[in-house]
């Protein structure tokens, strides 16, 4: 199978959030259960020492996460480096291990780059807010970057290839700034998270053109404005596997000069959603703070069908193909601070 376009969707990050609520790491945290009075210990005994379910106080943290995707097809290396800060002593169910964190963040493909800075804020471990600033690179092979006058093109895997064909696409840079945030909560085995993220583009595209398409999000996308992706999971937790179903949406905030064209009851695509089955297994048993440069790796394979899209619902794909990911993620502790 040839690869064509080799970079994967965001929300793969969001998993990494699925498999965080019962192996947190680098930027997860979960919800334990509170421990009976009798048993938990006070916030007195716990000072800045650290256990394999105690985060230390400050941390030098690092995630690698290597994925392959299918319609569309792709893969990715994601690399974070940061500092961890625990917020507090507290055994409360609510507020153990929570914490602050800033960091690196790189994300490696054959056709586009990413790197930035990130941070998050865990006050509770029912609610994470983050927030990131990216330069974004193009490189101008693999049919990227194609831009439009206006919403009303086809921007199909059948039109991207001939656009890469006839040499319409080019080298582009820009700059993403995110902002999200995390809610998420488990009872007895079962779990329930929803995680939203807004994006907003800043990417000088040829001739002014107000939308491009990008294969990271597979979405139509202004060249200055917002999307919104939000991604909800209902999980079953037993042991170090997890298995649920997740809903995928991803919405493009338009420009009157993109939607002009589609203005007159044409149905704009600037819409996807997706459904489908998630599960995790992680391969070793060590806690998720154990102190270790090599900790917690884990498999994810999530399989969605498409239920809206332009383009993958018959148009041009057939809509019994499932979107597919298969992701291997790790990370570890380098240094205590």
């Amino acid at each position: 199978m040839t690869i064509r376009r080799p970079v994967t969707s965001c929300v793969l990050t969001a998993i990494l959030g699925c498999i965080a609520v019962w192996t947190p790491g680098v930027s997860g945290a979960q919800a334990p259960a509170q421990a009976p009075a009798s048993t938990a210990p006070p916030a007195s005994a716990v000072g800045a020492a650290a256990s394999d379910d105690q985060m230390p106080s400050a941390a030098l943290v690092y995630r690698a996460m290597t994925v392959l995707r299918y319609n569309p097809q792709g893969a990715q290396e994601r690399l974070s480096l940061g500092v961890r800060k625990r917020l507090t002593d507290s055994q409360h169910a609510l507020r153990k291990n929570t914490f602050a964190y800033a960091g690196i963040t790189a994300m490696l493909t054959p056709a586009l780059q990413r790197i930035g800075a990130r941070v998050e804020l865990q006050p509770l471990a029912v609610l994470k807010l983050y927030a990131a600033a990216e330069w974004v690179w193009f490189m101008g092979n693999f049919d990227f970057v194609t831009s439009y006058k206006d919403a009303d093109q086809d921007y199909s895997d059948t039109a991207l290839q001939a656009a890469g064909d006839a040499g319409t696409n080019y080298a582009a840079s820009g700059m993403a700034l995110s902002a999200g945030a995390l809610i998420q909560a488990k009872v007895g085995p079962v779990a329930v998270r929803s995680d939203t993220l807004m994006q907003h583009w800043r990417m000088p595209m040829h001739n002014q053109d107000p939308v491009f398409y990008d294969p990271f999000y597979d979405l139509l996308t202004p060249s200055r404005g917002w999307t919104l992706v939000q991604n909800n999971d209902l999980l079953y937790v037993q042991g170090r596997l997890v298995v649920g179903l997740r809903h995928s949406m991803s919405r493009s905030m338009l420009s009157e000069k993109a939607l002009a064209p589609v203005a007159a009851g044409k149905s704009p695509r600037d819409v996807t959603h997706r459904v489908g089955p998630f599960a995790a297994y992680r391969l070793t048993a060590d806690g998720q703070y154990a102190d270790s440069l090599f900790r917690r790796p884990t498999l994810v394979v999530l399989t969605q069908w498409w239920l809206q899209h332009p383009y993958r619902t018959g148009q041009d794909v057939s809509g019994g193909l499932p979107w597919i990911a298969v992701v291997l993620v790790f990370d570890g502790r380098l240094a205590t601070l």
